[in-house]
């Protein structure tokens, strides 16, 4: 889709927009879908907190992982199909794309899936065509998936481990009174124990895109230069999904993501913190 693996770029959009391919989804992820702005045509409103990033009021999560339903269900209502080669643009610095990417990539989805490369307002800046309205989409018959690609996430108990064996490099991506504990946030102010910090938005450059590969490799190589393999974390896996996937994908290096993050770890006071 890209010369760089998982973005398309403005332009590159449009001309399958305009191609008219019949198995492009474009999935519309800003924060309100009513904010009078133009639209990609042909695209799809879809909130974060329907089957990307769940609201579990029973739990204190904002953001916790879907179930496999959950996800199946929301892939029904935006007319994705397991062929979909589906796209994803947002209004918050890619961080909510880069989310949906990897909650695709976890449940395995079959088809190409790419970030808009800056975004919304990329596309919009672009000159490129644009439509009033979202398309009401014709629900699809996704399947539940059967399994999950543990690969790319871990748990608390697993990073627990990794800490004793050494074989991890947490990489806090929130700012820096989140991590400092200036900031408390789920009760309890700090940082995983070990964690490096280097803030999710060193990744975008001024202009709302990711920064080239030789730039990332430069910003991110405290979490690159050990044999040991990066976890990134933040609140609750949004943030830290940009810095997963500016490891995974665009420098391709194995990384994982601590989806539940720090609203999961600083609710259970047995789980170490350091300030």
């Amino acid at each position: 889709m890209s010369s760089r693996p998982g973005l398309i770029s403005a332009d590159g959009l449009a001309r399958r927009v305009r191609a008219g391919e019949p198995e492009l989804a474009v999935v519309d992820l800003r924060q309100d879908a009513n904010d009078g702005r133009p639209k990609i045509p042909g695209s799809v409103w879809a909130d974060l907190h329907d089957g990307f990033a769940q609201v579990r009021p029973d739990r204190n999560l904002t953001y916790d992982l879907p179930t496999a339903e959950e996800f199946a269900a929301a892939m029904r209502r935006l007319g994705i199909a397991p062929r979909s080669t589906v796209v994803l643009a947002d209004d918050m610095g890619n961080r909510w794309a880069t989310r949906a990417f990897w909650i695709l990539r976890y449940f395995g989805h079959p088809g190409d899936t790419a970030v808009l490369d800056g975004g919304i307002g990329a596309y919009l800046a672009s000159g490129e065509a644009t439509t009033d309205d979202f398309v009401a989409p014709q629900p699809s018959g996704y399947p539940v998936p059967a399994q999950t690609d543990e690969s790319i996430r871990v748990t608390s108990h697993q990073v627990l481990e990794g800490l004793d064996a050494n074989s991890i490099t947490l990489c806090d991506v929130r700012t820096t009174l989140e991590y400092t504990g200036e900031v408390a946030m789920s009760g309890r102010g700090g940082h995983l124990p070990g964690a490096i910090h280097i803030p999710w938005d060193a990744c975008i450059g001024p202009d709302g895109r990711f920064r080239d590969d030789a730039e990332l490799a430069q910003i991110l190589a405290p979490y690159l230069e050990s044999g040991r393999q990066p976890v990134t974390y933040c609140q609750g896996g949004i943030r830290a999904s940009l810095t997963w996937f500016a490891l995974e994908i665009l420098l391709r290096r194995k990384a994982r993501l601590y989806a539940a993050s720090w609203e999961e770890w600083a609710q259970d006071r047995s789980l170490p913190v350091t300030r």
